[in-house]
């Protein structure tokens, strides 16, 4: 009889833990606000000769929760990262940077954009590289935060690939 008791208590004790534990998960990750990561497509070629460059706006397609507002809101932030950042944006940049949203999931346990970013030089018109980034929202975050990762993997992939003054 007491066998049977002491395993009903480790039955709700590990039911009750593991409640909890989901709780504090997400609270953490909530707190830590998102993350990035890049996936080269095609390899990118060396950026440090580039002193400019032109942002064309990003483009949808992922799916019908892709609304006009979110897509300009990536697009601000993209050009208000890299701003913040020291790039120097202007119409005729060398470095043309254009992309399009190929994923999208904006549901209340997972939050991500998938980007593909393409490089190109506006001069010669040559492919400079292609990659794909991926921005996630953690915890109760909202999509945003998945865009602000966004602006923040380019960021990031323009400083990996030696774009000269990015403040970083």
């Amino acid at each position: 009889m007491n066998q049977s008791y002491f395993y009903i208590f480790i039955f709700i004790s590990l039911f009750t833990l593991n409640g909890c534990g989901l709780v504090v998960l997400s609270a953490v990750n909530t707190a830590r606000g998102g993350d990035n990561d890049l996936y080269i497509v095609d390899s990118v070629k060396d950026l440090s000769s580039f002193t400019s460059i032109k942002i064309n706006q990003f483009v949808g397609g992922a799916n019908e929760r892709l609304t006009p507002e979110l897509l300009t809101y990536l697009n601000n932030e993209i050009h208000s990262n890299l701003s913040e950042n020291g790039v120097n944006l202007s119409k005729e940049g060398q470095l043309r940077v254009s992309g399009s949203v190929i994923y999208l999931i904006d549901s209340f346990s997972s939050k991500q954009k998938l980007v593909e970013v393409s490089l190109e030089d506006s001069t010669t018109g040559n492919f400079l590289g292609s990659v794909n980034v991926l921005g996630e929202a953690m915890g109760l975050r909202g999509i945003e935060t998945a865009a602000d990762e966004i602006a923040d993997g380019i960021t990031e992939l323009l400083e990996t690939h030696h774009y000269p003054n990015i403040e970083n």
